[in-house]
């Protein structure tokens, strides 16, 4: 049976949600806040700045707008659904993020030359993490928790950190149409375990993975274990 688009009337993200009594499918299915995020299994659609209090979880999470900043370095944001997805740029995710076993999907929709969300927290999981749509993905945490494959599926994805991809024993993927861009800093860039650049025609050096030494007297390199 074909479900019924209804309410979904404008371009763009949206969390919807399937009504069984009428086969329908509602937008609606969020909290817009992390604080009204009491059960934690909601779907979070945030468009303001918000500070995390607390450790807190939820099953997704949505950032649209532009610039919205959620603070709270230290505490920890569990998204045991896995998506995080923004539209718009400018956006900042302080916090840290945890996956658990879950897929940890960054969903990030381009807007603009700037980085569309930028994840300063540590990141955290032992499922597979993927980098879909075509936006730009910037990693600045130390993500020591981290320990799972990284797939940069579609846009950019700029490491700024030399603990940004964790541990990530089984290997990063960059596919076709994709770039892993790292932002040298004084100190090695490491991309753990096995690296496969999955773009036809193309090599290491040429498009995906670009070292961007900023001005500075001190040595920049990068190391693959």
């Amino acid at each position: 049976n074909w479900a019924t688009l209804d309410q979904v009337t404008t371009p763009g993200l949206e969390f919807v949600t399937h009504d069984d009594t009428t086969d329908d499918i509602l937008t609606g299915a969020f909290v817009t806040s992390l604080a009204a995020a009491i059960l934690g299994t909601e779907n979070v659609k945030l468009s303001a700045d918000e500070a995390l209090a607390a450790p807190t979880t939820i099953n997704a999470l949505m950032i649209t707008g532009s610039g919205v900043d959620l603070t709270g370095a230290g505490q920890l944001l569990t998204v045991t659904g896995g998506l995080v997805i923004t539209e718009g740029t400018g956006h900042i995710i302080a916090s840290n993020l945890g996956f658990g076993a879950a897929e940890g999907l960054f969903f990030v929709e381009a807007a603009g030359i700037l980085p569309n969300l930028l994840v300063s927290g540590a990141i955290s999981g032992t499922g597979a993490m993927r980098k879909e749509r075509n936006g730009i993905l910037r990693l600045s945490g130390n993500s020591t928790g981290l320990d799972a494959a990284f797939t940069v599926g579609d846009g950019t994805v700029q490491i700024a950190n030399a603990g940004a991809l964790g541990t990530i024993t089984t290997g990063t993927t960059v596919h076709a149409m994709a770039a892993l861009v790292i932002d040298a800093t004084g100190v090695p860039a490491v991309i753990p375990g096995a690296f496969r650049d999955l773009r036809p025609h193309r090599t290491l050096l040429e498009l995906c993975v670009v070292v961007e030494p900023r001005s500075s007297s001190r040595s920049h390199s990068l190391q693959q274990d």
